[in-house]
């Protein structure tokens, strides 16, 4: 079997003027100029879904937060116009309880101490409202149920500004 090779031949033209290269070099930048200002779209496109994803998550915690709040208000609310029908063991209690244990996780350690004072306070009133239950000339548990009492209200109006820092939209 026998190779052919095959001849390669270049023809030389005569040198171009300038105008001649024009086109060319007017592609070439203009391919540039397309890719360098896609990656400046794709960096500026990254950066605004960043602060998407940030705005997002910041409007998620204060979502949770909130609702911790709000919880806050509904148990307080009905032991204050009620002492007496408060129940630790009712559904209320133990889903205050568990707002409590959730607030741990969205709040700093102030918000968490001031839950854990309303629920100890509202089971403190409500272990007071059965001993003067039992014995309705106990005095002690008079006075110790009157203060429990004030200061869960105290409690109540310091509602806003223990959760404000936490709470501020800036």
């Amino acid at each position: 079997m026998a190779l052919t090779m095959f001849h390669l031949y270049v023809v030389l033209d005569q040198p171009k003027n300038w105008l001649e290269y024009a086109p060319p070099w007017i592609t070439a930048v203009a391919a540039l100029i397309t890719v360098v200002v896609a990656g400046w779209i794709a960096r500026n496109q990254r950066k605004l879904q960043m602060t998407l994803a940030e705005r997002l998550l910041k409007k998620d915690l204060f979502d949770r937060r909130f609702k911790v709040f709000t919880d806050a208000a509904e148990f307080m609310r009905p032991i204050l116009a009620s002492p007496s029908a408060f129940d630790p063991l009712s559904d209320e209690g133990r889903r205050f309880a568990e707002t409590v244990q959730s607030a741990e996780m969205v709040f700093g350690p102030e918000v968490f101490e001031y839950l854990n004072d309303v629920n100890k306070t509202a089971i403190g009133l409500w272990a007071s409202h059965q001993k003067m239950a039992k014995d309705r000339g106990d005095n002690d548990a008079i006075t110790e149920n009157a203060d429990r009492f004030q200061h869960l209200s105290d409690l109540w109006q310091k509602r806003s500004e223990a959760f404000r820092r936490d709470l501020s939209l800036g």
